[in-house]
């Protein structure tokens, strides 16, 4: 990315951080030019440096990885405007269009992610394009997850998996990535940690939005159930009931996954 010297800034929400010629250290410790307050950051996680308006991003071997649209960076990548780059769990976007010559210097303060009404309504026609929190969280659990750190993982993902369950509201329908996603995120909890816990969690989600987890997803809950002791067969009778009551407004694939869904019952009772 080519732009005028002194135009490159960051943003997060509504805060703005000038990005001037030279380089800027992101990181956790207080030598850092932009402070992140957050565990999953490395005390010197990533620096950005700026030449003549040309940005690259270089991950100084953090333990979490540097991650730009969603995608790991293998040491450095060139930026461009618009690119969104996440460090633990905090996003920035990279903004190119104006110059930023009077902004103050900020130090970015972590807030634990959240879902907005926008990223939890539905589109109305079951294919939006609207990212979720789990946009941001879901590569850092994934790694953690894929490194065995089991705890740590449950500890980014929980808050925002309860965060969605708290917001369903009868009025409004959810979208229907961020739930599947959720209730994906919510049974590999389970999986790993052995948490009946998170089995309900789904059931609960389901119920309480309407609809009918995946059928992918309900193969998933009748093989976590056989391994997992303690499933609550009233439970699973109260997600069923709860859907059987909107089912006169399911097509075709859901009306095969709830019947899916009710053999769950009898795997539980044996």
């Amino acid at each position: 990315m080519v732009a005028p010297p002194d135009s490159v800034w960051l943003e997060q929400g509504s805060q703005r951080v000038p990005l001037p010629a030279g380089v800027s250290v992101v990181g956790r410790g207080a030598g850092a030019h932009i402070v992140l307050s957050d565990d999953l950051v490395s005390r010197r996680h990533a620096e950005f440096r700026v030449e003549a308006g040309r940005v690259v991003l270089v991950d100084l071997g953090s333990a979490n990885g540097v991650y730009v649209n969603s995608r790991r960076i293998q040491d450095e990548a060139a930026l461009k405007d618009g690119d969104v780059v996440t460090i633990g769990r905090c996003q920035l976007r990279i903004r190119t269009q104006a110059a930023m010559a009077s902004a103050p210097a900020v130090s970015l303060r972590r807030t634990a992610p959240s879902l907005s009404e926008a990223e939890i309504s539905d589109s109305g026609d079951g294919d939006t394009r609207t990212g979720t929190v789990f946009d941001l969280l879901g590569p850092v659990a994934d790694k953690a997850l894929l490194l065995g750190r089991v705890v740590e993982a449950e500890r980014i993902l929980g808050p925002a998996l309860q965060t969605l369950l708290a917001s369903i509201r009868p009025e409004r329908a959810v979208m229907r990535e961020a739930l599947e996603r959720a209730a994906g995120y919510a049974l590999r909890l389970a999986d790993t940690t052995n948490r009946v816990e998170w089995i309900d969690f789904t059931l609960d989600l389901h119920a309480k939005s309407g609809r009918p987890p995946s059928v992918e997803l309900i193969d998933e809950l009748h093989r976590l159930v056989r391994r997992i002791p303690g499933v609550s067969v009233t439970k699973v009778r109260a997600c069923i009931s709860a859907l059987r009551d909107k089912s006169n407004a399911f097509g075709p694939n859901e009306r095969f996954a709830l019947q899916r869904l009710e053999g769950l019952e009898r795997v539980i009772i044996g």
